[in-house]
């Protein structure tokens, strides 16, 4: 080829090799950009992508589907007052799961506890309402918004309070709709309310009551109420029978706890048995 044949061509060849290294670099970049951007969303979105884990996981569950999703438990402990019951709790960013499961693997409570009032998920319940932490006041805390197709209020519900009295005792105020345990609940039972191991409790009172009726509340408790949000919500599988004490203890599938009779079992974590370097984490919303 003639020397002015190559300077003729070579323009062409030179702009064609400038045009593939462009498209090249731009599918490199736009590459990168899909690697990235998942890792970016979770890095920045980070709470709504544990508030989607925490919905993907319910009680009946096994054992070894929830430790795909959260990882392995850090801490498990054999419930020595339940023979065949295992306590699992996986130690998250800002909250708490706690599993019980039995010989089989299977999933007998799902409980959640949120330790900032930052992390407020949200769990549909076994009726169909929506159970939210840290965003609303307790009082609203779960709410069904449909029709009931019999004259029953949805809403209502009964509360348990154990204050802390001492060091080693956990304080809760438990909150359970009245059709817990019904057929239109699938048998299961669910609780929300507040656990003095990521929230205060005090201003409920001194004094302790079990299942009394919310409408008869004393008003301090209501006013407290509408001050406090709610940091844990709870249930359990179907078919499983539950029973709590008034010193709001917890039985599984078991005989009902004798008030003073210790099941080793709460509806939300012991913070005992939460690691003494998280006790920080003790901030509950006010409104």
């Amino acid at each position: 080829m003639s020397q002015f044949a190559r300077k003729k061509i070579w323009p062409s060849v030179a702009k064609a090799a400038k045009g593939i290294i462009w498209i090249t670099g731009l599918v490199a970049g736009l590459s990168a950009m899909i690697l990235w951007f998942p890792a970016a969303y979770n890095q920045i979105m980070w709470r709504q992508v544990e508030y989607d884990l925490l919905e993907t996981i319910h009680a009946g569950n096994n054992s070894a589907y929830v430790d795909d999703i959260l990882g392995q438990p850090t801490i498990v402990k054999d419930l020595k007052q339940t023979p065949g019951l295992i306590e699992n709790i996986y130690i998250r960013r800002d909250y708490y799961v706690m599993t019980v499961t039995n010989e089989a693997q299977r999933v007998l409570l799902y409980s959640v506890l949120s330790c900032s009032p930052d992390f407020a998920p949200s769990f549909r319940t076994p009726l169909g309402s929506r159970a939210r932490l840290q965003s609303v006041p307790l009082a609203a805390s779960e709410t069904y918004q449909g029709q009931s197709d019999h004259d029953i209020d949805l809403n209502k519900r009964g509360v348990t309070y154990m204050p802390a009295s001492t060091v080693s005792s956990l304080g809760q105020f438990i909150e359970t709709a009245d059709l817990v345990g019904s057929n239109a609940a699938r048998t299961q039972f669910w609780f929300v309310g507040v656990n003095s191991a990521c929230g205060e409790t005090t201003g409920f009172g001194s004094e302790p009551f079990s299942d009394l009726d919310v409408d008869s509340l004393p008003e301090e408790v209501n006013k407290n109420r509408q001050r406090l949000a709610a940091n844990f919500y709870a249930e359990t599988a179907t078919e499983v029978e539950v029973y709590l004490s008034a010193e709001g203890n917890l039985s599984l599938g078991g005989e009902y706890p004798i008030d003073g009779e210790y099941t080793g079992l709460f509806v939300s974590p012991f913070h005992f048995d939460l690691p003494s370097q998280d006790e920080w984490r003790t901030s509950t919303r006010t409104f």
